[in-house]
C-alpha cells in the first residue's frame, strides 16, 4: 500500500491541475470530495476494532468507487485509486471523516 502520505499528495497534485484544466476547477474539486465521502461515509463510520483497520476499509471503498459529482468525471484518468484514497486523507483534514473515533 503507498504511504498516506503520497497518495494525498497525489490528490493535491490533481487538484492543482485541475485549475489549468476545468474552469471552476477548485469547486470542481470539492464537488468530488462531496461526492466521494456520500459513497464513503457509512464504511468510515462503521465499528473498527481500531483507526488502521478503518482507515484501510474506507480507502479500500474508496478507490472503487465510481466518481460522477462533478465535470472532472469527464477526465477518468485523472482520477485513479490513489488520488480517490488522497481524497479521504483529505476529508479527514476537512474534519469530514475520522479515522481514529473521537479525534474529529
Amino acid at each position: 500500500m503507498p504511504s498516506s502520505g503520497n497518495i494525498f499528495y497525489d490528490a493535491e497534485g490533481m487538484r492543482r491541475n485541475l485549475r489549468d484544466v476545468i474552469e471552476n476547477g477548485e469547486q470542481e474539486f470539492d464537488a468530488l470530495k462531496v461526492d466521494l465521502y456520500d459513497g464513503i461515509c457509512d464504511i468510515c463510520a462503521s465499528d473498527y476494532a481500531d483507526g488502521l483497520l478503518r482507515m484501510r476499509a474506507t480507502l479500500s471503498q474508496a478507490a472503487g468507487f465510481p466518481l460522477s459529482g462533478s465535470a472532472i468525471a469527464q477526465f477518468p484518468s485523472m482520477i485513479k485509486a490513489a488520488e480517490k484514497k488522497g481524497l479521504c486523507h483529505m476529508l479527514v483534514n476537512d474534519h469530514k471523516l475520522e479515522w481514529v473515533q473521537g479525534n474529529a
